[in-house]
C-alpha cells in the first residue's frame, strides 16, 4: 500500500506513514478522505504525525510540490481542517525544512509544523512528553 493511516487508541494523534510508492495526486485525497472521520471520531485538535521517510526514497521535486498542494486544497480538507491542530513530520532533511517552512507561509496556511529525525522523537512530541 502506498500509505497508512492510524488514529492511536485513546490518544489526539494521527499517525500517516507514506509509502515508497506514494504519489501524491492518488494518494493525498485519499489520505484527506480517511482523515476527517478519524479526526471527528476523536472530537478534539489531533497532532498529525507523518512519516515521510520511506516517501522519500524516489521522491521527485514535481510529487513533493503536488503534495503540499494537495495536502492544503484538498476536498475534503487535510491540513486545513479545523481539529488538525498540528503537523508533525519524521524526516530531518534539507528538502523537507524547505517544505515545512513552505507549510508556514501564508500562502500554505501558516500551518504550525514540527520535524523530528526519529518516529518516536515525533510521537513523544505529540503526547507532550518532549518538546
Amino acid at each position: 500500500m502506498s500509505f497508512s493511516i492510524e488514529q492511536l487508541p485513546d490518544e489526539p494523534i494521527v499517525l500517516v506513514t507514506l509509502g515508497a510508492d506514494y504519489e501524491a495526486e492518488i494518494d493525498t485525497p485519499e489520505i484527506a478522505r480517511q482523515f476527517g472521520p478519524l479526526v471527528e471520531s476523536v472530537g478534539a485538535p489531533v497532532k498529525l504525525v507523518i512519516d515521510v521517510r520511506p516517501a522519500f526514497q524516489r521522491a521527485t521535486m514535481n510529487n513533493i510540490t503536488n503534495g503540499m498542494v494537495l495536502a492544503v486544497e484538498s476536498d475534503p480538507p487535510l491540513l486545513r481542517h479545523p481539529l488538525m491542530d498540528e503537523l508533525i513530520f519524521v524526516a530531518v532533511t534539507d528538502v523537507m525544512k524547505h517544505v515545512a517552512d513552505g507549510f508556514r507561509s501564508p500562502q500554505f496556511g501558516a500551518i504550525n509544523v514540527k520535524l523530528f529525525q526519529m518516529y518516536d522523537q515525533a510521537l513523544a512530541y505529540a503526547r507532550g512528553i518532549e518538546s
